[in-house]
């Protein structure tokens, strides 16, 4: 089973009361907040809904080792692997981090992944996590 990362990407104006709706029961209430969760198709359907304002993809143990470090989680390297077998669920999920250093990709937050921007799936992902810690 896949582990994936989203982060909301865009603020909080002109948001469609249903999205608004799924950003909050992902924990996503504001910019720059991320969360881990496993890829189903629950996750699937919500960040379906959720494209226009959030960045996602899949996420490696090295990265969810220093999120989990960020949030001074103990035994952060075990934890880290637990997540990614599918064994173990974070208590609190959401993380909140910093804007990424150097900034957002060439085209900016408002413009999708496959033409040069920062929303939906990101190839690159685990590089923007990390700018963002």
């Amino acid at each position: 089973m896949k582990t994936i990362a989203v982060i909301r990407v865009r603020g909080q104006l002109d948001v469609n009361p249903k999205t608004r709706k799924a950003l909050e029961l992902l924990g996503l209430k504001k910019k720059h907040s991320c969360r881990i969760m496993p890829w189903n198709s629950y996750t699937q359907g919500q960040v379906h809904q959720i494209k226009d304002f959030v960045a996602w993809g899949e996420i490696n143990a090295e990265t969810i080792e220093k999120l989990l470090e960020k949030k001074e989680i103990k035994d952060a390297k075990k934890t880290a692997q637990q997540i990614i077998d599918g064994k173990t669920v974070l208590q609190k999920p959401v993380f909140n981090l910093h804007p990424p250093i150097k900034g957002f990709p060439r085209k900016g937050i408002r413009q999708p992944a496959s033409r040069g921007g920062a929303l939906g799936f990101n190839k690159n992902f685990d590089q923007l996590l990390r700018r963002m810690l």
